[in-house]
């Protein structure tokens, strides 16, 4: 970013932002039959008389079960429990996942989600358009002009 007025503040709150993301990340594929995640999410359709977009998601998730046991592990160990002894650098690295392979699970969510909005004719979700990355934007150029009216 070129202003730093505003460049401090997202590199101040990246942590932050991460923390977030990996909880919502890691919620989504708790296993737990209470939390509202995919496995919970799969039982519905199946009773909503989806079972095929059901088992398109359990296709699509199974070869991503190794990645999402590391994103659950950092997310115990960093976020939630604090390990004791253990820096958040050593948590990431006993855990060994990769920027790309977050990206690839992150990809593969927001899919299965688009593909559950489909098959039940759910439209203008935030997924199925730049809609979050154009809201970004714009709070990015309302923030430059913003400065440059203060400095006016």
């Amino acid at each position: 970013m070129q202003h730093w007025e505003y460049s401090d503040f997202f590199y101040a709150t990246s942590p932050g932002y991460f923390t977030l993301f990996v909880l919502a990340l890691s919620k989504m594929f708790d296993r737990d039959p209470r939390s509202a995640g995919f496995q919970s999410l799969r039982t519905a359709l199946e009773q909503e008389g989806k079972p095929e977009v059901a088992a398109q998601i359990e296709a699509a998730l199974t070869p991503l079960r190794p990645k999402v046991k590391r994103i659950m592990e950092i997310r115990s160990q960093s976020v939630v429990h604090n390990s004791f002894g253990l820096s958040r650098d050593d948590i990431y690295k006993a855990n060994g996942i990769t920027i790309d392979e977050i990206r690839d699970l992150v990809d593969a969510t927001c899919q299965c989600i688009s593909r559950v909005a489909a098959a039940l004719d759910i439209q203008g979700h935030a997924l199925a358009s730049e809609r979050t990355a154009n809201a970004t934007l714009r709070m990015l150029a309302g923030l430059k002009a913003s400065l440059q009216h203060t400095r006016d």
